[in-house]
C-alpha cells in the first residue's frame, strides 16, 4: 500500500512535470496587456489565505472574440498567475455582454489553409490545460464556438442565469 505521502510527492512532481512543459517560458506578470485586464484578491479578513489571479477578456466591441494577441495575454498571465506561490486559483471572465464570443473572424479571414495548418494555428490553447492551479471560468453572457471551448478547457465553470453557450 502506497503511503499517502508518496501519493502527494508523486502528484507534486507530476505537477512539476506538467509546469515544465509549457511551450511558453516563464516570465512574471506584465503591468499591462493589450487584450485583458489582470488584478489579484486577497481574503480581506485572511491576510495568510492564498488569494486568486483574476483575468477578465477586455475586448468587448468585438464580444472579447479570441484573437491571438488575446489568447497570447491569456496564456501569459496564466503562466504568471500559476509561478506565483501567494495565488491559489485563477478566475477567467469576460468583460462587457459576453464572455467570449469565439473566435476573431476577420483575423482568421488573413490566413489561408496553408498557414493555418503549417503554424498549428490553435496549439497554444492548450496551454490553458497545462496550468497547475485551478482555472475557473465565470461565465457571462455569450460563450459561443471558441469561447464555449475555453470555459470547457477550465476547471470550474460558473455560468450566470443569463449564459447562452453553443459549440
Amino acid at each position: 500500500m502506497i503511503s499517502l505521502t508518496h501519493k502527494c510527492h508523486r502528484i507534486s512532481n507530476a505537477l512539476m512535470q506538467k509546469r515544465a512543459q509549457l511551450s511558453q517560458p516563464f516570465s512574471s506578470l506584465k503591468d499591462t496587456y493589450g487584450s485583458i485586464l489582470v488584478s489579484t484578491h486577497s481574503h480581506p479578513n485572511k491576510p495568510s489565505a492564498l488569494g486568486v489571479g483574476l483575468i477578465e477578456l477586455n475586448q468587448p466591441k468585438s464580444l472579447n472574440s479570441l484573437s491571438d494577441a488575446l489568447f497570447n495575454d491569456l496564456i501569459h498571465a496564466s503562466i504568471a498567475f500559476d509561478s506565483m506561490d501567494e495565488i491559489g486559483a485563477i478566475v477567467v471572465t469576460g468583460k462587457g455582454k459576453a464572455f467570449a464570443a469565439g473566435a476573431d473572424i476577420p483575423e482568421m479571414i488573413t490566413k489561408d489553409f496553408a498557414h493555418a495548418y503549417n503554424t498549428n494555428m490553435f496549439s497554444q490553447w492548450a496551454d490553458i490545460c497545462k496550468i497547475s492551479k485551478p482555472i475557473i471560468a465565470a461565465v457571462n453572457g455569450f460563450a459561443l464556438g471558441g469561447g464555449c471551448e475555453l470555459a470547457m478547457m477550465c476547471d470550474i465553470v460558473i455560468a450566470s442565469p443569463t449564459v447562452i453557450q453553443n459549440l
